[in-house]
This record gives structure tokens, sequence and C-alpha cells, in this order.
């Protein structure tokens, strides 16, 4: 099953399981990528708004918004690349 992500203006088209993988094999080089990489499967898979993952995770909402838009970016970079290499 390919679910749809909306991501800012992209669609994301995988399914729940490729885009797991690519947040395993990918969000890695940082101190925190465990952190990381939970925060934005909260946000994609579970729906948490800012302000909950601040709660739950003990950061500001400004550095849950830093992550997920880190994260972000290295999610499309690595999609970018794999559609160039097919």
């Amino acid at each position: 099953m390919r679910l749809l992500f909306l991501w800012g203006y992209m669609e994301i088209k995988l399914s729940r399981s490729q885009l797991e993988r690519i947040i395993d094999d990918w969000i890695i080089n940082d101190t925190n990528c465990e952190r990381n990489r939970s925060i934005i499967k909260d946000r994609l898979f579970n729906g948490y708004t800012h302000d909950k993952l601040a709660e739950k995770y003990g950061l500001s909402t400004q550095q849950i918004k830093n992550v997920i838009s880190k994260c972000r970016k290295i999610i499309l970079e690595h999609m970018e690349n794999q559609d160039e290499s097919d």
C-alpha cells in the first residue's frame, strides 16, 4: 500500500515501510540521530503537532521545527538522488 505524504509543495508517494527505511538509513549523521528519527516518524506517521512533539521530547517548538526541517531536507535530497539514478 502506497501512502501519499504532502510535505510542503512536494508529494511523497511511498509505502510506509519505504519511507521508514529511508529515515532509518539516512537520518544518521547527527549526535541525536535516534531521537531525530523518532521525531520525524511521530510527525509523519502519527500526526503529532510541533507542540506535542516538543512536549514529548522535552524540546522547544522551534527546536522541533529545526529537527523536522533538517530531516525533511535529508529525505528529499535522498529521493532526488534516487530519481536521478533511476
